[in-house]
């Protein structure tokens, strides 16, 4: 899994972003740390699911009113994706055998 973290487009916002070959998936997480008594107050969380953003512009809306992704992060997502694929381990899969699976 990578992990980057983005200038937010409002200071009190930390933004991280990055890829997850276990979901196969883009993720983008939102903090807000105005609040000194929760530093990790989470405002976002995308990408999830299983193969919920698999592409870097699928993050880039879903991250459009907290931060711009800047094109050599873009790049590096990219690669990381290319790199690392979609691996998914035991949990990732038992997921998907239970969601095919008629009700």
């Amino acid at each position: 899994m990578s992990q980057y973290p983005l200038a937010a487009i409002r200071s009190h916002h930390v933004v991280v972003v990055g890829w997850d070959e276990a979901l196969g998936t883009f993720f983008g997480q939102v903090f807000d740390s105005t609040d000194s008594e929760e530093p990790e107050n989470i405002i976002l969380w995308v990408g999830t699911g299983i193969r919920e953003l698999e592409t870097v512009w699928a993050l880039a809306v879903a991250l459009q009113s907290y931060a711009v992704i800047p094109e050599p992060l873009t790049q590096r997502l990219k690669n990381d994706q290319r790199e690392s694929g979609y691996r998914p381990n035991f949990g990732a899969q038992l997921l998907q055998a239970l969601q095919r699976r008629p009700r």
